[in-house]
């Protein structure tokens, strides 16, 4: 479940840079989306060019424990805007260790920053996902509304 080495003051949160690309990749196949290198390559630098947008990762030693990916959004029916979680994911071998607690307070810090109203984040209903639903209320995280989507190829 987590790892028993090394505590939560050896890791270091930063900006995602180039040559994590294989590591976030792994990250995010582990959280069910995998993705070929150049073409999450093209994404994350297509991120890296707005100041809408960070992407920090978790790293001990060399080795990405997790990443979080952010987006600002401006609201229509607010004036504050709204730090939205767009990815979080934790290696299979450090969850329960407090990476992901490290990461949300990065989001948490970047929304105080920018006058937030609150940070939003979606996760999906299946149940794979229900410890993940458990870790974000224990972060103080409230279970809010229903979401929909409409798949633009099934409507060609």
């Amino acid at each position: 479940m987590s790892e028993s080495n090394g505590n939560l003051s050896e890791i270091h949160i930063r900006t995602r840079e180039e040559g994590d690309l294989p590591q976030i990749r792994e990250l995010l196949a582990q959280l069910g989306y995998p993705a070929k290198d150049g073409e999450l390559a093209e994404r994350l630098n297509k991120l890296g060019e707005h100041a809408d947008y960070r992407v920090k990762v978790a790293e001990r030693s060399g080795r990405l424990l997790g990443m979080i990916a952010l987006h600002r959004e401006m609201p229509l029916l607010r004036a504050e805007p709204e730090v939205q979680v767009m990815a979080l994911v934790v290696s299979e071998d450090s969850r329960g260790s407090g990476v992901g607690r490290l990461l949300l307070r990065k989001a948490e810090e970047w929304a105080r920053e920018i006058d937030a109203f609150c940070v939003r984040l979606n996760s999906g209903n299946r149940e794979e996902r229900m410890a993940a639903h458990r870790f974000y209320l224990r972060q103080g995280y409230t279970a809010g509304s229903t979401g929909f989507f409409l798949k633009i190829e099934d409507q060609k």
